[in-house]
């Protein structure tokens, strides 16, 4: 008896394949779904506009002035930059290195969280963990939630990072997250599923309290590929008629800007 033709054995493992992916869709699916609907929530659902890296028309960006200005301003919360320095074993508020200072000296993250203003919230980008060796990302993930337990601001502060496995570790410590992800509706049909599959599996890894990205990824099919459960953030939105668009959408919790569009309610809204 010989054996099966070669165009036989090409139809058998086309025809393995097409079970394997689709089984895995619906793998992935049902545990976002699951992971979606045991995320915790922090978010306003009314007032979205939190300022990014504070208030920054009179003050310099990621500092306890411009900070305190969102506040006074009546911005719902505030998003600032962290990253983690290794010599001194402390998160230092800075967007790049060398790190930022002002009047020559550096704001620490226990500095800022000891003098946060009451009744705000706070998103803390955190931008190197993912840089760091295992062992020292590990011990600032710690350090990180324990700082934010100690302050009491448990129920009033996110962290975002691009990195799903230190996130998780924070969500294990009850601390609200945002998975930052980058969507790319123009990419080829296989390879925008592909990507979006990916980013769904390692949400399961949490599950985070949001996902965030930049406006601009957060179109239509982006939309649909995610679902209408899940919390989005989007950053950085400084036109008032695109800032109005994106606080009206339900899907979307926070909107990022620059701009003082901190009195707009989402719910005082008529939307057709």
């Amino acid at each position: 008896m010989t054996g099966a033709k070669p165009w036989r054995k090409r139809m058998i493992a086309a025809l393995m394949f097409i079970i394997f992916i689709v089984a895995a869709k619906v793998l992935i699916d049902w545990r976002y779904e699951v992971a979606v609907s045991q995320a915790r929530s922090l978010f306003d659902g009314c007032r979205k506009a939190w300022a990014h890296r504070g208030f920054v028309g009179e003050h310099e960006e990621n500092t306890l002035g411009s900070v305190r200005a969102a506040a006074a301003m009546g911005a719902t919360g505030v998003e600032v930059d962290i990253l983690y320095d290794e010599p001194t074993e402390q998160f230092i508020v800075s967007h790049d290195e060398p790190y930022q200072r002002t009047d020559g000296e550096l704001l620490t993250l226990d500095q800022l969280l000891a003098e946060f203003p009451q009744d705000t919230y706070l998103w803390l980008d955190a931008k190197n963990l993912g840089e760091l060796w295992p062992q020292d990302a590990l011990a600032a993930v710690a350090k990180l939630a324990m700082a934010i337990k100690s302050y009491g601001l448990q129920d009033r502060a996110l962290v975002e990072s691009r990195n799903p496995l230190y996130l998780g570790r924070l969500s294990d410590e009850s601390i609200h997250t945002s998975y930052m992800i980058s969507p790319n509706a123009k990419y080829a049909a296989p390879l925008f599923w592909l990507n979006v599959y990916f980013m769904k599996m390692t949400y399961t890894w949490g599950p985070f309290s949001a996902l965030s990205m930049n406006d601009y990824r957060y179109g239509e099919k982006v939309a649909e590929a995610f679902g209408d459960e899940v919390a989005i953030l989007v950053s950085t939105v400084n036109d008032e008629s695109e800032f109005e668009r994106y606080a009206l959408h339900p899907n979307i919790r926070v909107v990022l800007t620059d701009k003082d569009f901190f009195a707009f309610d989402s719910c005082s809204v008529a939307v057709d």
